[in-house]
C-alpha cells in the first residue's frame, strides 16, 4: 500500500507522534510506503501515486479540497484528529483561529472514509458513527529503558509543570505558590512550556524552560531529583477530549504524577495506585500536595505502578495495529463506493481547481520572496 498523508508541519512532535512513527513501522511490515508532504506542497501527481490519502488536523478549505478530489478519484481517505477542533477551550492561546477552522473541521469529518480519533471519549463528542471510525490511540515513549528516579525522605521535592499551551488551573497555582513559599518546606518548581506564563501571573517563582522534543523531556524528567509532576486540567468538553499522553510521559520517566480528577486522566490513573486524582477547589489541590511532598516511599511506589501500567497498556505496538485497521477500513470503504455516474468529470474539475490553487500560492510565495530580496 502507497499512503500519502499530509500536514501543516510534518516534522511537528503531534505529526511523528500520531502519524509518521505508527504509519512507517506499519506499512515496513507489509512491504508499504509511506510519503509526507506539506499541506502548501502536494503536486497532484503524488495523489496519482498513491492508495490512500491521510489528513491530519486539516482546518482549512485547502484540506477539503484535496480530500474530496482523492475521493474523487477513488483514494481511501482518512482524516486524523487528536483534540476535539470543533469545540476550543477559551484559554487556548489558538482559540481564536480554531473557531475559525472549525466549519472546515467538520467538512473534513464528514469527506473522509474515515475519521481516526485518539480515544473513544473524543468520537462521541465529534458525534462520529461507529463504523467511521478508529480509535488509534497515543502511545507511550518508546525509548530505552532508564532508572527510576530516586525518591529520597526529607530531600528537596521537584515539582515539574509543562504544557504546550496555556493552562486553566487557577486552585491549582494557588496550592502551588502557597507550597512553594511556605517556611520549611523545600520545593523547587520547573515550569515547561507557555505554561510558565500562567505559574509567574500566579506568583509562584519558578525555572522556566523552553518546550523541547519528546524524547528529551523524557530523559530530562527522570535526571530531575525527586521529581513530581502536576497536570491541572479544566471540565471542558474540549479537555475531555484529549488523551492522557502528558501523564503516559511522566509515568515512562518514573515521575508520580497528580492530576485533575477529570477526564482523560480520570479514565486512566488510578488513585493512590499510578498517580493522584484530584478534586476541584484550592483545598483539594493544597491537601494532595502536602500529602504527596511528605510521602517519599508512596511517590517511589506511584512511579513504579505507574511505569508498569503505561508500557503494558499503552505501548506503540497498539498504534501500529490501529492504523492498520483504519487502512483497511478506508481502502474497503472506497472500495464500496462503486464508479458514480460523472465521475470522471468530478475528478477532472477537482484536479484543475486544485492544481491552480497549488500553481497561484507557489506564484505567490516566489513573488513575495523576490519582494523580500529586493528590500
Amino acid at each position: 500500500m502507497r499512503v500519502l498523508a499530509v500536514a501543516a508541519n510534518p516534522a511537528s512532535t503531534i505529526t511523528r507522534l500520531r502519524v509518521v512513527e505508527p504509519l512507517q513501522a506499519w506499512l515496513a511490515g507489509q512491504g508499504g510506503e509511506l510519503r509526507m508532504r506539506p499541506l502548501h506542497d502536494v503536486p497532484l501527481s503524488e495523489l496519482d501515486g498513491c492508495d490512500a490519502l491521510v489528513v491530519q488536523r486539516g482546518m482549512s478549505r485547502r484540506h477539503v479540497d484535496l480530500m474530496r478530489t482523492a475521493v474523487a478519484m477513488g483514494r481511501a481517505v482518512i482524516y486524523e484528529i487528536d483534540d476535539l477542533l470543533t469545540e476550543p477551550a477559551p484559554h487556548l492561546q489558538q482559540a481564536q483561529a480554531l473557531r475559525t477552522g472549525a466549519r472546515w473541521v467538520r467538512a473534513s469529518l464528514d469527506a473522509a472514509d474515515v475519521v481516526t480519533v485518539s480515544t473513544e471519549r473524543l468520537a462521541g463528542l465529534l458525534g462520529l458513527a461507529p463504523e467511521r471510525r478508529i480509535v488509534v490511540p497515543n502511545a507511550a515513549f518508546d525509548g530505552p529503558s532508564m532508572p527510576l528516579p530516586e525518591q529520597r525522605p526529607g530531600g528537596p521535592v521537584t515539582l515539574l509543570v509543562a504544557s504546550t499551551d496555556r493552562v486553566a488551573g487557577a486552585e491549582a497555582w494557588r496550592a502551588l505558590q502557597a507550597l512553594a513559599t511556605s517556611a520549611g518546606v523545600a520545593v523547587s518548581v520547573l515550569a515547561v512550556g507557555p505554561v510558565a506564563d500562567d505559574l509567574q501571573q500566579a506568583g509562584v517563582p519558578c525555572r522556566r524552560l523552553p518546550l523541547m522534543p519528546r524524547e528529551d523531556f523524557v530523559r530530562w524528567a527522570t535526571s530531575q531529583p525527586n521529581p513530581l509532576a502536576l497536570i491541572p486540567l479544566d471540565d471542558s468538553r474540549f479537555s475531555a477530549g484529549k488523551s492522557a499522553i502528558k501523564w503516559f510521559d511522566y509515568a515512562v520517566a518514573g515521575v508520580p504524577t497528580l492530576a485533575s480528577d477529570v477526564p482523560p486522566y480520570s479514565d486512566a490513573i488510578k488513585h493512590r495506585r499510578t498517580g493522584w486524582l484530584v478534586g476541584p477547589g484550592f483545598a483539594n489541590w493544597q491537601s494532595a500536595l502536602a500529602t504527596a511532598v511528605g510521602e517519599a516511599a508512596v511517590r517511589a511506589r506511584v512511579a513504579a505502578a505507574a511505569r508498569e501500567q503505561v508500557l503494558a497498556y499503552h505501548h506503540a505496538g497498539f498504534t501500529r495495529e490501529a492504523w492498520g485497521r483504519a487502512l483497511q477500513s478506508a481502502s474497503d470503504r472506497a472500495g464500496s463506493r462503486g464508479s458514480a455516474r460523472g465521475e470522471s468529470r468530478l475528478t477532472w474539475l477537482h484536479h484543475s481547481v486544485w492544481g491552480l490553487g497549488l500553481s497561484l500560492r507557489r506564484w505567490n510565495r516566489e513573488r513575495q520572496a523576490q519582494r523580500r530580496s529586493s528590500k
